[in-house]
């Protein structure tokens, strides 16, 4: 037969149970809240990343357009600077090649009679 003793000793069993239950249900849906809490956050930071990426690329593009557009003002201004033959060496090639063929053709005589 189940003694008084062992009754209380039972029901204080069970009261430690069911406060234990109650204790581990608050902090489940403490985690289950801070579980939620957390799963939000970390959308918003995949979001947010992705955000950078785009905005990464969109700089990296832009850095490549103004190096190219820096390459080819470098590449004109090199161009403009480089030594071009001047106008009067022109000339006097000209010239050389005008007085060198009045030379050649004053020794000559044209026969047209």
């Amino acid at each position: 037969m189940i003694s008084l003793e062992q009754v209380r000793i039972l029901e204080q069993r069970v009261e430690r149970m069911l406060a234990l239950f109650s204790q581990l249900k608050r902090e489940k849906s403490v985690l289950e809240k801070e579980n939620t809490d957390l799963k939000s956050e970390l959308e918003a930071l995949r979001a947010k990343c992705s955000r950078f990426e785009q905005d990464e690329a969109k700089l990296e593009q832009g850095i490549l357009n103004v190096l190219n557009r820096l390459n080819d003002m470098e590449d004109a201004v090199q161009n403009a600077l480089e030594p071009a033959e001047p106008v009067t060496e022109k000339a006097e090639q000209a010239a050389e090649k005008t007085s060198e063929f009045a030379e050649e053709s004053s020794g000559a005589q044209l026969d047209i009679f």
